[in-house]
C-alpha cells in the first residue's frame, strides 16, 4: 500500500471518531428551530384567521348558504342583512343564476389589532356570472372577535370608489358620451373646454390591444359628502407607449349621488 493512502486511511478514521464524539456529547435540546418555525406558522394562522372569514362567507353567499352565514357574522349584522335587503337581493339572484361564482376577494388594504379583536379588510369582490355581466362589489368588510371566534359586524359598500373604477372602465371601453354622468357639470365642463375629451378620444382610437386604460386602487376616504379615491392609472398597457400616472380623483355627494369634481395627476396641463 502506498504511504499516501495510508495516512488518507487513518486520518478518515480519525475524523469519522471526532465526528462521533462530538454527536454523543452535542445537547439537542438546545436547537429549536422547529419550534421557532411552528411558532411563526401558528401566529401566522392567528393573524389570518379574521381575513380567511371574508372568503367563507362570499363562497357561503355564493352556494345561497345562509346557515352558514349565520355562523360568520354577529347577530347584529345578520339583523341588518335582513333589513336592508342584502340577503334577499343574494337569495334571488342565485336562485334566478345558479351560474354565478365567486372567484376571489382583491385586498387593497388591511388591519387588525389582535389585542382588541378588530380587524377591518377593505378590497374588491370578483363575481362572474355564464347570463349576465356582474359588477364587482368595492368593499371594506369590519370584524370583531366575540367568544374567542371571529365574526364580520358590518360590510360597507365603498360607492366613491365604484364610480372612478366605472369612470375608467368607461373610458377603456370607448363609451365618452357616458363620461358626462360620472362628473359634474362643471368638471365635465373643464375637460371640455381643454380638448382632454377629443385628446382621449384620439388616443383611444390607435389603441389596438383591447386594453386602453386600467385603474388600480391603492387607498380612499369617504366622509358624509366628500371623498377622495387614490390609484395608479396605467395607459396603453399593452404597447410601446405604455405609461402610468398616480392619481388622486376628489368626488361630492349630490343629490345622494357621487360626481367626480377634480382628478390630479393628469390632465391639469390640458388647455
Amino acid at each position: 500500500m502506498k504511504y499516501y493512502r495510508l495516512i488518507s486511511f487513518y486520518l478518515l478514521i480519525s475524523i469519522l471518531g471526532l465526528f462521533t464524539w462530538w454527536f454523543s456529547t452535542e445537547d439537542f435540546s438546545k436547537n429549536v428551530p422547529s419550534l421557532t418555525v411552528a411558532e411563526q406558522d401558528i401566529m401566522k394562522e392567528n393573524y389570518q384567521a379574521p381575513f380567511n372569514m371574508v372568503f367563507h362567507f362570499y363562497q357561503a353567499v355564493e352556494n345561497n348558504d345562509w346557515e352558514k352565514i349565520r355562523t360568520l357574522v354577529t347577530p347584529v349584522w345578520w339583523g341588518e342583512m335582513h333589513r336592508s335587503g342584502y340577503k334577499q337581493k343574494w337569495e334571488i339572484m342565485i336562485e334566478d343564476d345558479p351560474s354565478i361564482n365567486f372567484v376571489m376577494f382583491l385586498v387593497a388594504g388591511q388591519n387588525i389589532d389582535m389585542e382588541k379583536g378588530y380587524a377591518w379588510i377593505m378590497g374588491k369582490a370578483d363575481w362572474t356570472s355564464a347570463q349576465r355581466k356582474m359588477d364587482d362589489e368595492n368593499v371594506t368588510i369590519f370584524l370583531v372577535k366575540q367568544d374567542q371566534e371571529w365574526k364580520i359586524s358590518s360590510i360597507r359598500i365603498n360607492i366613491p370608489v365604484e364610480v372612478v373604477e366605472d369612470f375608467y372602465q368607461t373610458i377603456n371601453e370607448g363609451r365618452f358620451r357616458q363620461l358626462p354622468a360620472y362628473c359634474t357639470e362643471k368638471y365635465w365642463r373643464k375637460l371640455k373646454a381643454g380638448e382632454v375629451i377629443d385628446s382621449l378620444r384620439a388616443d383611444w382610437e390607435k389603441n389596438r390591444t383591447g386594453v386602453y386604460c386600467v385603474f388600480y386602487l391603492k387607498d380612499f376616504g369617504i366622509s358624509r359628502n366628500k371623498a377622495w379615491v387614490k390609484g395608479d392609472v396605467l395607459w396603453n398597457p399593452l404597447t410601446s407607449r405604455a405609461n402610468e400616472t398616480q392619481t388622486t380623483v376628489f368626488l361630492t355627494n349630490i343629490n345622494n349621488g357621487w360626481k367626480i369634481e377634480k382628478i390630479t395627476g393628469h390632465w391639469e396641463g390640458e388647455k
